[in-house]
């Protein structure tokens, strides 16, 4: 799945996919990138900061992310539309993080690319929208349940206008491999995490140096972009792809994303690691007595859809239980599972009852697991789980309602290259009527 021509890649420092670019009306024209370079030589050698929450260190020198936010909002300028791009020079002032504690030097992987980096932003008026959820799903032009982002049509069904404005926005930011257009998008105390390699930045500035370090390398044929979004402004679950330009193999991640005016407080990724293959994974995998515990959930609370939340605490508490008839309850009769990670996929409620009837005792997302976190809207979103005794420790669930609260569309991933292929075996096996 990497590049032709190109040798397995390790993959970029802790973030395992995400923000993308600000279209022509949203952000200036990318500077002129470098020859592209093979993933594996742009990234050699690259010294990693030390993983560090910073958060207390904000409070203890004054700084404080909420009201940088707001000082950001009032410095951009805005048009009538809401959707103009400009230089916000109160983010010109932020101080790097500090050395912090612990972290891995992961084979070098990011010397060159997180070095001393002039720190600037851009502020979006147009993205600091509120926080007021949808009565109903985003329609697109031609009543669709679509919108074109980057050429391709994304399922935005059950997605607000305001989240899908956000999306689009960042995306095109992050294909256009504009470092300050990516990074105006988040909050100045961020926390984003790659659930799947363990790296994780809760750094304004480590993030910032990341992409800047890196963005420059990618070639023009490299792409971030959402196939699928649901939730909004508040927060939201995105279908994303990173082509393997970006980080040597294709990587379909599953994001939960909150957000606080208009701007990412957290983001957590999730994917199946034979993407990368197992070598590749096993080689980048943070020791698991090393892997990140805090993922910022409860810095940014529960601040899902009441009806959301209570469909996940419901299934949550069903699948932990090991509870296959009262998990297929929470279904529309003509719902559809897929877990991506598995390779299963099954439709109406009466296969899918069987199906975890067998399988439940087994799957990460089964019995012993329990929920970490919520996102999205009364439609739809998801929920990170966790199941600490689990060859597979966590995942994320994507989930869409009806208008009667039943899960007419559930899509789970995890990392199976914890699992055996045998094990993956036996699930699938599971599908398979009796």
């Amino acid at each position: 799945m990497g590049v032709r021509g190109v040798a397995p890649i390790t993959p970029v420092n802790r973030s395992g996919g995400s923000p993308g670019v600000v279209s022509q009306q949203l952000c200036r024209a990318p500077g002129p990138r470098r020859t592209a370079v093979a993933p594996e030589k742009r990234l050699m050698n690259m010294p990693i900061r030390p993983r560090h929450d910073d958060r207390a260190d904000s409070r203890a020198d004054g700084r404080d992310g909420s009201r940088a936010d707001d000082r950001d909002d009032r410095r951009a300028s805005s048009r009538a539309d809401g959707r103009t791009v400009s230089r916000a020079d109160g983010l010109a002032d932020a101080r790097p993080g500090g050395a912090g504690k612990g972290g891995r030097d992961r084979r070098s992987l990011l010397s060159a690319a997180v070095g001393a980096t002039a720190v600037s932003a851009v502020g979006l008026t147009g993205l600091a929208a509120g926080t007021t959820r949808a009565a109903g799903p985003y329609r697109s032009s031609g009543g669709r349940d679509t919108a074109v982002i980057l050429g391709r049509e994304v399922d935005v069904s059950l997605a607000s206008p305001e989240v899908v404005r956000l999306f689009t926005s960042f995306f095109e930011a992050k294909t256009a491999a504009d470092v300050d257009a990516t990074m105006a998008h988040f909050a100045r105390d961020m926390t984003y995490i790659d659930a799947t390699l363990g790296w994780s930045w809760y750094r304004w500035q480590d993030l910032h140096d990341l992409f800047a370090g890196l963005m420059p390398t990618w070639p023009k044929t490299a792409a971030s972009y959402p196939t699928r979004i649901i939730g909004d402004a508040t927060s939201a679950l995105v279908h994303f792809t990173d082509t393997p330009e970006l980080f040597g193999h294709e990587i379909r991640p599953l994001g939960a994303v909150d957000f606080r005016r208009g701007r990412i407080v957290r983001w957590i990724d999730y994917w199946d690691g034979r993407a990368f293959t197992l070598a590749g994974i096993r080689e980048q995998r943070t020791p698991a007595d090393r892997f990140p515990a805090d993922f910022g959930e409860s810095a940014v609370g529960e601040r899902a859809a009441p009806q959301l939340r209570s469909v996940v605490k419901w299934l949550g508490a069903a699948f932990g239980a090991g509870d296959a008839s009262g998990a297929a309850a929470l279904f529309h009769p003509d719902a559809v599972f897929d877990d991506l990670a598995a390779h299963v996929h099954i439709e109406g409620r009466t296969s899918l009852a069987d199906f975890l009837r067998r399988a439940l005792p087994v799957l990460p997302y089964g019995a012993g697991s329990r929920v970490r976190h919520a996102v999205g809207g009364a439609r739809g979103g998801g929920y990170e789980w966790t199941n600490p005794g689990a060859p597979a420790p966590r995942g994320n669930t994507a989930l869409a309602l009806d208008r009667s609260g039943l899960i007419t569309r559930l899509t789970t991933v995890w990392d199976s290259s914890l699992w055996t292929d045998g094990r993956i075996g036996r699930v699938q096996g599971a599908t398979i009527l009796q």
